[in-house]
């Protein structure tokens, strides 16, 4: 499910936006169903999909034979955290998948180490509780059309016989909503949060009071999912990565895999009035402490927050992190908006 935190409420408000912004390469499946060649890839991804399917068929052996001499070979745990995320999108991710609205679950697992590696033995135990975990995400996900776009793998931490992964996942779910693809229009008054206690909803304007269970940030979030680009065909994605933005700590609150950004800046650069509490941030972001703070945003406010948040999923990203972006594809975003 969508995790939505509650955060305290203190005398110094502010209200701020997390988002959560999913990229990958995108890879196109040479075997669909086991039995229709796909034309048009790479041989570079060919070959790479071969790996993939021969260490799948090495874990379904394992798992028939677990006393097979093989079960004792070591793999290095970097190896086994991209095998287990490009085995699991292959085998059961769809990139072309299209949605407005994504769910956003994760989950941990331990796996035991011998000498700083795992045994493939351990491997495959592994890998089934990955599967096992992405299928408890499905089932927790009540919408009848649903599927997994992205399972992204991590490692946490090590220990000297223990290593911890972090699997999350990215399920679409449902048709894509023809009105993502227009802008907000004259009556688009939006609380910015509270949906997640059924607070949200229209702010001001003739729908004052409705749809309490939506809010600023998830209209927003629905019309930048519902109008990406998917690939067209059988792709699978590899090599997910996730960027945060914390608006709370401004220019400081962004990373990506945990890498921090010092040059990275989500400022607005034609702001005219710094700290005034309007459109100083390309994401929403005000302080009790400036003037004209507010939580309902007017429809000029949804337009500009929108097209703020497609700049730094298309562009601004990619220049803060060139090398770590490159030949990546954005997949989906979540946004949180909260009051703290």
């Amino acid at each position: 499910m969508k995790r939505k935190k509650l955060f305290s409420y203190f005398s110094l408000a502010i209200v701020i936006a997390t988002s959560m912004i999913i990229y990958s390469c995108q890879k196109e499946q040479t075997v669909i169903d086991k039995s229709e060649n796909q034309t048009g890839q790479s041989f570079k991804d060919a070959q790479l999909e071969k790996r993939i399917i021969v260490f799948r068929d090495k874990i379904d052996l394992i798992r028939k034979n677990p006393s097979l001499k093989s079960g004792t070979d070591p793999m290095e745990v970097d190896s086994a955290v991209w095998f287990f995320e490009a085995t699991s999108n292959l085998t059961y991710g769809d990139a072309s998948t299209t949605s407005d609205e994504y769910i956003i679950d994760s989950s941990f697992i331990d796996v035991p180490l011998t000498n700083g590696e795992i045994l493939w033995l351990d491997v495959q135990i592994a890998y089934d509780q990955i599967i096992d975990s992405l299928s408890a995400h499905y089932d927790e996900i009540s919408a009848g059309e649903k599927q997994l776009v992205a399972a992204d793998i991590s490692l946490v931490e090590t220990t000297q016989d223990n290593a911890t992964f972090k699997v999350t996942s990215c399920f679409g779910m449902g048709p894509v909503d023809g009105g993502v693809y227009s802008n907000f229009g004259v009556d688009d008054f939006w609380k910015w949060g509270a949906s997640w206690m059924n607070d949200g909803g229209y702010c001001d304007g003739p729908n004052y009071g409705t749809q309490l269970d939506s809010d600023a940030a998830e209209e927003i979030e629905f019309k930048i999912n519902g109008r990406k680009a998917v690939p067209v065909g059988n792709y699978y994605y590899t090599d997910i990565s996730i960027l945060f933005i914390n608006a709370y700590y401004g220019d400081d609150g962004i990373s990506l895999d945990d890498i921090y950004c010092n040059d990275c800046s989500i400022l607005n650069p034609n702001d005219n009035i710094p700290n005034d509490n309007m459109y100083d941030y390309l994401v929403f972001r005000s302080y009790s402490v400036y003037p004209n703070h507010h939580d309902c945003l007017s429809p000029s406010e949804m337009n500009f927050y929108l097209d703020g948040m497609e700049d730094i999923i298309y562009t601004n990203a990619y220049q803060w992190y060139p090398f770590e972006l490159d030949d990546k594809v954005f997949i989906s975003i979540d946004i949180v908006g909260t009051a703290i």
